[in-house]
């Protein structure tokens, strides 16, 4: 708050008069001040999304400026890759974990929790990012290609219809 909103012009503002242009100025500004990356701009923008949807909910706004704003990625400052040895599994850690458990799988330890194994064996085969997992249906599969065309929205809530990709949605190959 103190970096990036306090003394800020646009706090003394009613938020009844801010538009969606305005913030989105304001916005814009900042991103280039700070340099910020796509991170840094969700934390940001998360406060006067919810200070905005706060004021939508007790009458003040009839609708959220802020809803309607679009962030270019290119505005945002690209993050240095991490080395994938710090990242992800290697392939040969990746085929052990999947064949550990597929075992436990195969010994059904636990009812409450059977297909937990599966589940895991699935997901390092595939490489789905957790939303898009979440909103997986039976008709996404088609022989070993999955086709992905939406993602449960951690922020929203709720199921969205298209994928971060800039296609909105991606093909995915299920290995065997």
């Amino acid at each position: 708050w103190k970096s990036l909103y306090s003394g800020e012009q646009i706090i003394s503002i009613p938020i009844c008069y801010l538009t969606s242009d305005m913030i989105s100025d304001w916005m814009e500004e900042k991103i280039t001040e700070k340099k910020m990356n796509k991170h840094q701009y969700n934390s940001f923008s998360s406060v006067i999304r919810q200070m905005m949807d706060y004021a939508v909910r007790i009458g003040i706004i009839d609708s959220n400026p802020v809803e309607v704003i679009r962030i270019m990625n290119r505005e945002l400052r690209p993050e240095p890759k991490k080395a994938s040895e710090t990242q992800v599994f290697m392939p040969d850690e990746r085929d052990m974990v999947i064949r550990y458990a597929l075992e436990q799988y195969k010994v059904g330890r636990s009812y409450t929790q059977r297909f937990v194994p599966l589940a895991i064996a699935f997901l390092l085969s595939v490489s789905l990012r957790r939303g898009e997992v979440t909103a997986l249906r039976f008709g996404d599969l088609n022989g070993r290609n999955l086709t992905l065309s939406r993602a449960f929205s951690h922020g929203a809530g709720e199921i969205v219809e298209r994928l971060k990709d800039a296609e909105g949605w991606r093909n995915v190959y299920v290995v065997p």
